[in-house]
C-alpha cells in the first residue's frame, strides 16, 4: 500500500522517525553486548569516503520517510552519539575508530544543520 504524502500523514511519520531516533540505545549490559555494539559501530569510524556511502545507504533504507523528517531524525540519531563520552566501549574500538567516528558524525551534524 502507497502511504499518502497529506500534511497530516507527514507529521506522522516526522514525530515517528524523531522518536524512533531519540529512542535508540547502545548500553552494554555485559562484555559480549560491548563487543557487539562496536562491532554494530564501527561503520561510523569508516574512512570519510567509506561513511559518506553508509550515510546515502541509510537514507535510501529511509526513503519512505519525508525529507524534513529523515534529517530531523537522522540529526538527533547523531547527535546522541556525538553527547556520548565515548561512542565505542571497548578500548581496542576507541583507539581504532573514535576519533574518525567524531569527525564523520561531525561532518554529518553539520551537513544535516544546514
Amino acid at each position: 500500500a502507497k502511504r499518502s504524502a497529506s500534511p497530516a500523514n507527514s507529521q506522522l511519520l516526522e514525530v515517528q522517525v524523531v522518536d524512533a531516533a531519540d529512542s535508540i540505545t547502545y548500553n552494554a549490559h555485559d562484555a559480549d553486548d560491548a563487543l557487539f555494539l562496536d562491532m554494530d559501530c564501527a561503520i561510523l569510524g569508516a574512512s570519510a569516503e567509506q561513511y559518506d556511502r553508509y550515510v546515502r545507504q541509510v537514507r535510501q533504507e529511509h526513503v519512505w520517510a519525508p525529507g524534513g523528517a529523515f534529517r530531523k531524525g537522522r540529526l538527533a540519531f547523531v547527535s546522541a552519539q556525538l553527547d556520548r563520552p565515548a561512542i565505542f566501549h571497548t578500548e581496542p574500538y576507541r583507539q581504532r575508530f573514535e576519533a574518525q567516528a567524531r569527525a564523520n558524525l561531525e561532518r554529518e551534524r553539520a551537513a544535516l544543520s544546514r
